[in-house]
């Protein structure tokens, strides 16, 4: 009998996890743990944010161009530096003319700021994202998403084709 009884205990000890006080307690515990997480990687997405540059590559800018935009929040995962990077050295790379002369722009926005938040909307935002529109007559006339950024992030001379090609039909009008 005694020997019944340790095991009892023994089976009560397996198990004391799943009790409502414990379950609780583990998920309080994985609530902090993540609100933990979070606020490191804000403070870390903000202070690499603040030390770059948010600039138009162009010198001026011009009435009718093609603006290629990276949007980004607070929060920046290494994905999305990479997507900024290779959008930015496809554009770079692909267009130095028209970047000088401005018919061409590249533009990185922090969508987290009051002046800027409303591009969430305007672009229909829901991740970091790039964006290339048209403008003519300082009027934008067409955008697109290039939704597809995120799925050729690992493959970046597929990245930086899509991008290539994406300004290039803007340029031309068929966007």
């Amino acid at each position: 009998m005694t020997r019944k009884k340790s095991q009892t205990t023994s089976t009560r000890q397996k198990t004391s996890w799943a009790n409502p006080k414990s379950l609780v307690t583990l998920g309080l515990l994985a609530f902090v743990a993540v609100s933990v997480i979070a606020l490191i990687a804000n403070e870390v997405g903000n202070t690499s944010t603040a030390a770059e540059p948010e600039t138009n590559t162009a010198a001026s800018t011009a009435e009718d161009r093609v603006v290629v935009y990276y949007f980004h929040g607070n929060a920046r995962c290494v994905t999305c530096r990479t997507i900024e990077a290779y959008a930015r050295e496809a554009v770079e790379k692909s267009f130095p003319n028209q970047l000088r002369h401005g018919s061409v722009e590249f533009q990185v926005i922090n969508v987290e700021t009051p002046s800027t938040v409303h591009f969430i909307q305007d672009y229909q935002l829901y991740a970091p994202s790039v964006v290339v529109a048209r403008f003519e007559n300082n009027a934008q006339t067409d955008w697109k998403n290039l939704d597809r950024v995120w799925r050729l992030a690992g493959d970046k001379r597929a990245f930086l084709t899509y991008i290539q090609d994406e300004t290039t039909a803007m340029l031309q009008g068929s966007g």
